[in-house]
């Protein structure tokens, strides 16, 4: 094996080598149950959307053509792209603050970091389109620290960024709470200047799209993830649990362990950190201490603080670059990240571990381009024309992988109706594009993976003497999941219409999702 110091010269091109075997494996691998909701952005891009900020549906709108381009890798190519920006964001950061090595080994770290290298930095999530933003406004802030001085250009670099981070994800704004807390503290010369009342108004107008969106929306998005966090009165110490030990793998164990070390060495050796350094640990702490505070009331999500640990490895590669076997540390950190995103593609396709479909989270990323093919064979084997057919679902998931698969990209209708907290941004697709059911066949879509029945569906009741129709889904010849589409009727005769608005159908628009309203419903469209 080569010597350290003989590769790293190209060590410079591994963000390079990472992204072109993403492409592959982006390609190789059908889109999971995120990403595929967020093609719904793409296809009704709006001022704000009912879980996020506009920022990935404009950007998905633009990469996919306005929703026309139906392709696993089209998706996930802005994050792939901005993955391979902010490894050499960082790079030239850090060359230029400190040296090429503090540099090399900080991009390093972004790389193998599963957080930022995979999660973000290849399936397409409003992540993935929040950490360029991020990251320059650390950038921006480090700087104005660094010099003692806000300037004008500064002051609205700050601003733009802060406000693009928020456009893709609300906890942007964390970034202005960790820099006032900073200034607070150890630089409260930043108050005196009014630069940074003009950078905050201009994350203030940034932000004005989801604002005006949830004001003409009851303030949906608001009211949706304030019932995500907090506490119902009781501790939830397994929520607790899952949150930490689900931030340790997100972030890589071995540099998960290196943070730890850089705490460690900092206590032991008192390591005075500069106040630009300072400010790296103010910025990560709101939105590290905030999720974990609100894990021990409900369930949290771990990459919910992922973008706050990049200031954080950015100081291990500060603090410990010139530390005796950091470099080997680092490199052993990346080979994880290198086997784990080589071999993840085939443990999705494989029956390694497999168990059954209810608990295997696999098959969300498989089986449903296969399964939209064979369900249109099954479709016509029993005599119904596939594009006179409507498959319904109760919930977002599987309406998700429905609409792109199913019918985006095979034709075959989709309806997602429901509760507005189970179908999400479905409700507004419903608004855009209603649609006649009168004269369809009705199939509502289950499967052992997501069990669903009449039940579930209000508007709907079974078609009796019609047999259900069933399609397997085969990994390795071995059935790993069956689809069941049981034949449906309406209560009664509607016209159908969807949203918050309430539209009378009209038989000519593009078919696509809805909910039904009586028949003597007279508004316009």
């Amino acid at each position: 094996m080569p010597k350290l110091n003989t590769i790293r010269p190209y060590l410079i091109y591994i963000p390079i080598l990472l992204a072109i075997v993403k492409l592959f494996v982006g390609f190789s691998m059908e889109l999971g149950n995120d990403e595929v909701y967020y093609f719904t952005y793409a296809q009704l891009p709006q001022l704000s959307y009912f879980d996020h900020g506009p920022l990935l549906g404009w950007t998905l709108w633009l990469f996919t053509l306005g929703g026309t381009l139906t392709s696993a890798l089209v998706m996930r190519l802005p994050a792939i792209l901005f993955c391979l920006l902010n490894s050499y964001i960082i790079y030239y950061w850090l060359k230029k603050e400190y040296s090429a090595s503090v540099g090399l080994w900080a991009m390093l770290l972004y790389n193998a970091n599963v957080y930022t290298g995979l999660i973000a930095g290849l399936f397409i999530l409003p992540d993935s389109v929040q950490l360029t933003p991020w990251l320059l406004a650390l950038y921006f802030m480090y700087y104005s620290i660094k010099h003692k001085e806000l300037t004008f250009v500064t002051a609205v670099k700050i601003g733009l960024c802060v406000g693009f981070a928020t456009l893709a994800k609300y906890h942007g704004l964390a970034l202005w709470a960790g820099f006032l807390l900073f200034a607070l503290v150890h630089a409260q010369w930043v108050f005196k200047k009014w630069q940074l009342y003009l950078s905050g108004a201009i994350t203030i107008l940034c932000c004005l799209p989801i604002v005006l969106w949830n004001i003409d929306n009851e303030f949906i998005s608001f009211t949706f993830h304030n019932a995500r966090v907090g506490s119902d009165g009781s501790i939830n110490w397994t929520s607790f649990l899952q949150f930490n030990l689900g931030q340790i793998v997100y972030q890589n164990p071995v540099i998960w362990c290196l943070l730890i070390w850089m705490l460690v060495v900092g206590i032991k050796n008192r390591i005075n950190a500069s106040k630009p350094e300072l400010l790296l640990l103010y910025i990560a702490l709101p939105l590290i201490l905030l999720p974990t505070i609100s894990s021990l009331g409900k369930t949290t999500l771990p990459h919910w603080s992922g973008p706050a640990f990049i200031g954080l490895m950015i100081l291990v590669a500060i603090i410990l670059s010139q530390k005796h076997r950091f470099s080997f540390w680092v490199m052993l950190s990346l080979r994880l990240f290198l086997i784990a995103i080589v071999a993840f593609p085939f443990l999705v396709k494989s029956n390694l571990f497999y168990s059954d479909a209810k608990t295997d989270f696999r098959l969300d990323l498989y089986g449903w381009e296969q399964s939209a093919i064979d369900a249109k064979q099954a479709l016509l084997d029993n005599g119904y024309d596939p594009e006179n057919v409507v498959i319904v679902s109760p919930k977002w998931f599987p309406g998700g992988h429905l609409n792109f698969y199913w019918q985006a990209k095979h034709n075959i209708p989709v309806l997602v109706t429901g509760k507005r907290n189970d179908i999400h941004q479905f409700e507004w697709m419903n608004e855009k594009y209603p649609m006649d059911l009168k004269g369809k066949d009705l199939f509502l879509f289950s499967s052992e993976r997501t069990v669903f029945t009449v039940r579930d569906l209000k508007e709907f009741t079974n078609k009796e003497q019609k047999a259900s129709v069933s399609v397997d889904v085969l990994r390795d010849e071995k059935r790993v999941n069956r689809i069941v589409l049981v034949p449906l009727k309406q209560k009664k005769t509607t016209t159908f219409g969807c949203g918050l608005k309430r539209f009378r159908a009209d038989s000519n628009r593009r078919t696509r999702f809805c909910r039904p309203l009586p028949s003597h419903s007279a508004t316009e469209p």
